[in-house]
């Protein structure tokens, strides 16, 4: 079985591509999130344009670190890793992206405050960079066909149309529906509308690296 699932990964590596860029997504959402939560706490801003700057922030914030764990983790050819292994990395690396969304979740429902959002984003980092350590050597690094500035560039670019769309989405859907939803708190539904912009926005950005930046 494990050596069926090696040969159709080997066969369709774009298969392991989606699944890592599938958790690195996860992660880059969690920084996202907990950021967003801190500023907006720290500023006592939950909409109109304000919100749509501080997204900006916690957005390019994660588009440093897409940039990193893409380019050494999910758009490079995987040594003679095993199923299993390749298999645990994913659930290290999804498994912190998802438990720190949830905890950002817990946070806006329980209405807590930046000194939360803080912590939760110090212990965050601190977990992140023992998760980049276990997971760093599996990849093997291959020259890419432009040059590394042309790369970063074209990653600058992709990131910021896909920081565009979800600054857009985000801002839109508070203004129109944030206050149409009986039982649900503004900071919750901030966060609810910020889900809905970041997956359109890892849509457009999964996309644009594959065929235009990490292109091997």
């Amino acid at each position: 079985m494990l050596s069926l699932l090696s040969d159709l990964l080997n066969k369709k590596p774009i298969i392991l591509q989606l699944l890592k860029f599938g958790c690195i997504g996860a992660l880059n959402a969690a920084l996202d999130f907990i950021l967003l939560n801190l500023l907006t706490e720290t500023f006592s801003i939950q909409k109109g344009a304000g919100l749509g700057a501080l997204n900006i922030v916690s957005v390019s914030a994660a588009i440093i670190q897409s940039y990193f764990w893409n380019k050494s983790w999910a758009f490079v050819k995987t040594g003679t890793v095993s199923v299993l292994k390749q298999f645990t990395r994913l659930v290290l690396v999804g498994g912190l992206g998802v438990t720190a969304f949830a905890a950002v979740l817990v946070g806006s429902q329980l209405n807590y405050g930046a000194a939360y959002f803080a912590w939760l984003l110090c212990l965050y980092i601190v977990l992140q960079l023992g998760v980049w350590a276990s997971v760093r050597g599996d990849s093997v690094s291959v020259p890419s066909q432009s040059g590394t500035r042309a790369e970063f560039a074209g990653f600058v670019a992709v990131s910021v149309i896909g920081a565009g769309i979800n600054s857009l989405i985000l801002t839109g859907l508070v203004a129109y529906f944030g206050h149409s939803l009986p039982g649900i708190s503004e900071k919750l539904f901030k966060n609810i509308a910020k889900i809905a912009a970041t997956v359109v926005s890892l849509m457009w950005n999964f996309v644009g690296y594959k065929f235009f930046v990490f292109r091997k």
